[in-house]
């Protein structure tokens, strides 16, 4: 029998939908998965419920981003457009101790998130890049068709610096020093304070991470939440082995035992949890 022409144009309607959602999806999973991959690393600690609106604003971010690339002529002109739009899209209001959540849904942001969301930029886009680390602050050396430039997540007006090579080592102390003063610096009641001169290159995105949960860690501590601070810091040193997150794991895990307010088997608990790590020689013994 055959069938009537509404059957056949509603069975066309479908396929058409269906194809087109294939299509749809073939084209978005593979930086899906990318931010997906890239921001759980931020995650630990974090508002569960915030991780879909976090990717999907994240998402637009990047296709916006995938057509200015596509009307640029040059390789500069597309940086210096990448900087400067995510510079206004998502860092507002700078806060030392704000985490890559903060940054996406409030605006608000510090220098290793800020670094964390142009790295991620920097390596979807095919740059060659070097996360720099210093005693308290970390910032981007990009190079492009054989020029280099400084990114500098902290300075909203100029922060996107083109490096004269012969100028390059005179560029790390004009790092906008008026902002990270609290940031990424170590407890100084530990002792420990590092040279000046501190000075690494080449972090990966984990790494980072880590550094954003050392960052929280001191600030917990700072609030006189040791449990939290050392939380913190145990997965700060998950993902970055330093000399940084070695310190801090050892000042608050020797507080700790020093707090009245913590009771005798909640110390043991912690300890515990410090000589396994020694054995496991990720730590050193000294507290």
């Amino acid at each position: 029998m055959k069938r009537p022409l509404k059957y056949h144009i509603a069975a066309f309607l479908i396929l058409t939908v269906l194809l087109s959602n294939q299509i749809c999806k073939a084209q978005i999973t593979p930086l899906n998965n990318y931010l997906t991959e890239s921001t759980k690393l931020f995650e630990r600690g974090e508002n569960p419920d915030s991780s879909e609106e976090i990717l999907n604003r994240l998402s637009k971010h990047f296709h916006k981003l995938e057509r200015v690339e596509q009307r640029k002529r040059s390789k500069e002109q597309f940086l210096h457009s990448l900087f400067f739009q995510t510079s206004n899209r998502f860092f507002k209001n700078y806060d030392p101790s704000a985490s890559f959540q903060d940054m996406i849904i409030e605006g608000e942001f510090g220098c290793v998130p800020g670094t964390a969301l142009l790295t991620m930029l920097l390596e979807y886009f095919d740059f060659n890049y070097s996360i720099v680390e210093l005693t308290n602050h970390v910032y981007l050396e990009v190079s492009s068709n054989g020029k280099n430039y400084v990114l500098e997540s902290t300075d909203l007006m100029n922060g996107f610096i083109k490096v004269d090579n012969s100028l390059k080592k005179e560029i790390e102390p004009s790092i906008n020093t008026a902002r990270i003063n609290n940031s990424l610096s170590s407890v100084g009641a530990d002792g420990n304070e590092r040279s000046s001169n501190f000075v690494n290159e080449g972090l990966s995105l984990k790494q980072l991470a880590g550094l954003q949960y050392y960052n929280q860690s001191i600030y917990s501590y700072y609030d006189e939440n040791l449990v939290g601070s050392l939380k913190m810091v145990t997965w700060a040193r998950e993902m970055y082995e330093s000399d940084r997150t070695e310190k801090m794991m050892q000042f608050v895990i020797s507080t700790i035992l020093r707090s009245k307010k913590i009771s005798s088997e909640a110390k043991k608990k912690y300890l515990n949890q410090y000589i396994r790590q020694v054995q496991n020689k990720r730590l050193s013994q000294t507290l």
